[in-house]
């Protein structure tokens, strides 16, 4: 997976490799190996990215099914086209 404009050092993508049997993320341009507390808070900012995303897209498509009332004072609703 790559993580773009991730890196804490350049501000540069980051991609997860594999050396044997250890999972690291390396900065494909100045090269910087996230240690343990780096790749922490990477995955908290990315977790917290997901949910403001989701709640975002979540909150869009309430805005487009909005209800609106349709009866003439009959307490009846619709979705709103």
């Amino acid at each position: 997976m790559v993580y773009l404009k991730a890196c804490p050092r350049c501000r540069g993508d980051l991609m997860e490799d594999e050396d044997g049997r250890v999972h690291y993320l390396c900065c494909l341009q100045c090269g910087h190996i996230l240690s343990g507390v780096e790749e922490t808070a990477l995955q908290f900012a990315v977790a917290r990215q997901d949910r403001l995303t989701s709640a975002a897209s979540g909150h869009q498509a309430a805005e487009a099914g909005k209800l609106r009332p349709v009866g003439e004072g009959d307490g009846s609703m619709a979705i709103a086209s």
